[in-house]
């Protein structure tokens, strides 16, 4: 079953937008308390609301809560990256944690297919650091977010490439079509236009559709208005037969 894939939200806004202005108000953070949180009500004290120090488990389960999602782009990477600084350097202040395990926990964040993908590309650019608790959680985001961004410009290039291959097909068959057919034919107006639609340069030198010659009209006679004229009578021819006597 593939790995789901972090909610579109989490990578399309701004990390500089209002939405994301408290790191852990971001919905990569929805299953984590505030550092700065209310302290849980206690047997002893149910009324109690002073604040407390940050907890190792909001980072626990920011880290385990991470390690779920495919990684969509760099941005979405930095969302991640921004809630855990923000829990692991309040945590480093107050020693509550060390920075070697808060750099273990940070790689351990990241989904295991992403780790495998990445991997290959970190070590051959520090052969002597490999991602741990060696690893500053700082510089490693660093360079997968540099990872992150190459392979992102590489999908979008090869995705322009294949939608020019794609016209270019389209319009190979479109010009292919008018070139069959006479400019006085429909289907050529038709292909004609649909080129024209898309790739309007492309028709430089292609001749327009033409319009068949309209058939000469026929004059025709009014019988009412034409005067016939009647045949001339036969004339009757006296003949004087003489008969002899």
């Amino acid at each position: 079953m593939p790995a789901p894939v972090r909610p579109a939200s989490s990578h399309q806004m701004s990390v500089s937008s209002p939405k994301f202005s408290d790191p852990c108000s971001s919905p990569l953070a929805t299953p984590l308390n505030s550092a700065h949180r209310l302290q849980r009500d206690s047997p002893g004290n149910s009324s109690t609301t002073t604040q407390s120090q940050p907890n190792e488990q909001d980072l626990f389960d920011l880290v385990d809560w991470s390690s779920k999602w495919r990684i969509e782009d760099e941005e979405d990477f930095a969302q991640y990256f921004k809630c855990f600084q923000f829990l692991a350097s309040s945590l480093i202040h107050f020693q509550l944690m060390s920075r070697r395990e808060c750099n273990a926990l940070f790689w351990q964040g990241i989904h295991p297919k992403d780790c495998d993908m990445l991997y290959p590309h970190i070590v051959n650019r520090h052969s002597l650091w490999k991602p741990g608790a060696n690893f500053n959680f700082q510089e490693l985001f660093d360079q997968v977010h540099t990872i992150l961004s190459k392979w992102r410009l590489e999908d979008e290039a090869e995705a322009e490439q294949q939608r020019k291959l794609e016209e270019d097909q389209e319009l190979e068959q479109l010009i292919l079509g008018m070139w069959d057919h006479s400019p006085y034919d429909p289907t050529y107006a038709v292909l004609y236009r649909q080129c024209a639609q898309c790739f309007l340069t492309a028709l430089r030198g292609v001749p327009k559709p033409k319009s068949l010659p309209k058939p000469h009209k026929m004059h025709r006679h009014n019988r009412c208005s034409t005067t016939v004229k009647p045949c001339p009578a036969p004339t009757t021819t006296s003949l004087s037969i003489t008969h002899s006597t």
